[in-house]
């Protein structure tokens, strides 16, 4: 099995002195916005909700189960980047591109 590559960690910006801002949906759980103003706290962060458009937002993931699922659930269109992975697999409805 090869390894997916990886972002190098010193691209990864640190959250500490940055604003967060969290994509939220008209029925988005509450656990969703509690676990972002816990996070904003605990940073000493300011934290800003906008509201999205399921229906204009297109989410890209690789993963059928973690990714596109729970993005088709709330009415996203979705984009499955096929990899060594999930290369043989169902799609779960979404669109498909290979790296």
């Amino acid at each position: 099995m090869s390894q997916v590559p990886q972002p190098h960690p010193s691209r990864i910006t640190p959250f500490a002195g940055h604003a967060i801002v969290v994509g939220i949906t008209a029925r988005q759980p509450e656990v969703v916005v509690l676990t972002a103003l816990e996070l904003a706290r605990a940073l000493g962060a300011k934290l800003y909700f906008a509201y999205a458009d399921p229906g204009r937002v297109v989410f890209v993931g690789d993963s059928v189960e973690a990714d596109v699922a729970g993005a088709r659930a709330v009415g996203m269109r979705t984009i499955l980047v096929r990899t060594p992975e999930n290369a043989n697999g169902d799609d779960g409805g979404a669109s498909t591109c290979s790296r």
